[in-house]
């Protein structure tokens, strides 16, 4: 048995090593994006000063174990995303085979196996654990700890579970969820729960708990999700708690589908079951162990119904992986109590393989295809934010090219103005101000200094309506700045950037100098050279990111389009556009076809390239954001030299 076990737990580093390997395809590929941002900047004060401290002068109090826990991997690798996004994925991949350890004694070993592979499938997994989030060591900490917490109370080893609850919560607030466990145990074992000990513990636990909460209302400003403006005990309460709310296990349900209603019944049936013959169940340890994980993850979709957030089906992801454990345990369960076929035979050979295929399909956010795209993804692909984020950000947005296009061209005393100002700090090296008309609920992240607004971050001045763009323009001209515009997708927002300033900057189109991979973040360029052109050509660059293909040569890079193949560029903003040219190679006659992607494919214009070098010029009349395929009909192989898009 022994060995049997030995085997499996080596067949699982295995998997577990070759998930790695391919989940780390690509895996710096995207600039940071979401909240990836302040974590990397808290890590890299905290290797400046010891603690997280923001440029404004506030502390990063919110996650401060994942910034320090962020901050070592930082040195050691001089702040390479790549490396921190791969200490996350670490995690992803160590989770269930420390799992299987810990949980080999209580529960089948093949159907831990399946747990394994399913998680690793996950699309959730797979999106978020190649972040430098907090997402992946908050799954870990809380996984582990509830599976310690189990052992120290409900078996006869001692088990340590205090640090890694500790841990847990000073990663993210969703912490909480813990708190549970030990209502859990309450209901399981009342009788040792009022033991003095565990009382003692229990109120230690609340206690901590309840200071952390307290110093987030009275200290926090960086990573504050609401404005503090609490006076009294009812106010701090009312920061924290609203009225319960059903909309987990609806968000639960749309991300796992089948999953959330065999979870469901499967909980219910066993839990009634349970407490109907608890003598008889109460030393089963399975049973107990199945129960409890139960409970706890009930009470945690009740208790994040009471908190104060924007709801949001990433907040359950450190649930997935017991999510996946109990679903797979209920069906194999089920087809071994409705199924007298397999009494007498080898029921793994036939029962493994049927509980790992229904698993497979009861899920909505398991899917192998699915989570390949991911790793395959572009900046033009689309994100399922249905599923994982409802973060409104449907495409991964670039930060870093257009931060870095400034930072090699800045002049010194030049002006930056930036409507993300965390990731320009970061890539363009500084700013200035910062760009933002939107208010409460959109990003609280002002404060009144002295009788003029700041970003809590940075401490930058804020932009809040076009008069002061104007005059921040102006003035920097009149001494001789240069100052530049960095935007983000905020810009197409109406509750980030008003109409106002995005008409401002739609009628100085001629100034942009960069367009992002994303299609969406630019550059602007306000200069005394360019105040005298009335209109201005600037190449946007765009990739087509088919790297076997990139043919380089001293007179420029060509990418081989082979017969019968196509390319999508990044997405394009046609309001912007006066016309679009791109430059190709080719030896022989070849038909070509030019096409807008948007919600269906619009063909633009077929043609035959015949010459050495062809410009193909055309303005498009659609106003919107679409893609641009480019695709070989007929002919020989085509050299595509560059993508070039002007402005006027």
């Amino acid at each position: 048995m022994q060995k049997k076990d030995n085997a499996l737990l080596y067949l699982l580093i295995i998997i577990g090593f070759i998930v790695f390997l391919l989940k780390s395809i690509n895996l710096n590929l995207f600039s940071m994006w979401l909240d990836e941002g302040f974590y990397y900047l808290a890590a890299r004060e905290i290797n400046k000063h010891g603690y997280p401290l923001y440029p404004s002068g506030h502390i990063l109090f919110k996650g401060i174990f994942h910034s320090y826990f962020l901050s070592v991997f930082y040195l050691l690798s001089s702040g390479s995303t790549y490396v921190l996004r791969a200490v996350s994925l670490l995690l992803h991949c160590l989770l269930p085979i420390i799992s299987f350890q810990l949980l080999k004694e209580y529960i089948n070993k093949h159907i831990l196996l399946i747990v394994a592979l399913l998680y690793y499938l996950s699309i959730w997994e797979t999106e978020f654990s190649r972040t430098l989030l907090y997402f992946s060591l908050l799954q870990f900490l809380f996984t582990i700890s509830l599976i310690l917490f189990f052992k120290s109370k409900f078996t006869k080893g001692r088990t340590n579970y205090a640090i890694p609850y500790i841990l847990t919560n000073l990663t993210h607030q969703l912490g909480i969820a813990l708190s549970f466990s030990f209502l859990s145990y309450l209901i399981l074992k009342p009788k040792d729960f009022f033991k003095r000990k565990n009382i003692i513990i229990t109120f230690i636990w609340g206690l901590f708990f309840g200071l952390i909460m307290f110093q987030e209302v009275l200290f926090w400003k960086v990573g504050q999700v609401y404005s503090n403006q609490e006076s009294s005990i009812t106010d701090i309460i009312s920061y924290f708690f609203s009225k319960l709310t059903f909309i987990y296990f609806k968000l639960l349900y749309i991300s796992a589908n089948y999953g959330f209603l065999i979870f469901m019944i499967g909980s219910l049936s066993v839990i009634f079951f349970y407490f109907k013959n608890f003598s008889k169940h109460k030393t089963d340890i399975e049973n107990q162990l199945i129960v409890y994980l139960d409970l706890t993850i009930l009470f945690s979709l009740f208790g994040l119904g009471f908190m104060k957030t924007h709801p949001m089906p990433r907040y359950l992801y450190q649930f997935n992986f017991i999510f996946i454990l109990l679903v797979v345990w209920f069906i194999y369960k089920f087809i071994m109590f409705i199924n007298k076929y397999f009494k007498g035979r080898d029921k793994n050979i036939i029962i493994i393989p049927l509980v790992f295929i229904i698993s497979y399909f009861s899920f909505k956010h398991i899917d192998l295809i699915k989570s390949a795209n991911i790793i395959k993804r572009r900046y033009n692909s689309i994100i399922e934010n249905n599923i994982i984020t409802t973060s409104g950000r449907s495409f991964q947005i670039d930060h870093k090219d257009p931060g870095e296009f400034v930072r090699r061209r800045i002049k010194k005393d030049d002006i930056i103005i930036a409507m993300h100002m965390v990731f320009q700090y970061i890539y363009a090296g500084k700013v200035d101000y910062w760009l933002w008309t939107g208010g409460p609920g959109t990003w609280d992240g002002w404060e009144k200094i002295n009788g003029e607004y700041r970003d809590v971050y940075l401490g930058v001045k804020w932009i809040n309506n076009l008069l002061q763009l104007k005059n921040t323009i102006k003035k920097g001209l009149m001494t001789g700045k240069n100052i530049w515009i960095i935007t983000s997708p905020s810009e197409e927002r109406r509750d980030h950037i008003n109409d106002e300033i995005r008409n401002f900057l739609f009628n100085n189109r001629g100034r942009i100098k960069y367009i992002s991979k994303d299609g969406v973040s630019k550059v602007y360029l306000f200069d005394k050279s360019s105040l005298s052109k009335n209109t201005v050509e600037y190449k946007a660059e765009w990739g087509f990111y088919n790297k076997k293909n990139l043919i380089k040569s001293n007179k420029g890079n060509f990418i081989l389009l082979s017969q019968k193949q196509e390319y999508e560029t990044s997405r394009i903003l046609y309001s912007y556009t006066k016309k679009i040219k791109i430059k190709t190679k080719t030896n022989a006659r070849t038909f070509v076809r030019l096409s807008f992607i948007g919600k269906k494919e619009k063909i633009i214009k077929t043609f035959m390239i015949k010459k050495r070098e062809t410009l193909i010029d055309f303005n498009p009349k659609e106003h919107i954001r679409h893609y641009l395929k480019l695709k070989i009909l007929r002919g020989k192989n085509l050299y595509l030299k560059s993508f070039e898009i002007y402005y006027e």
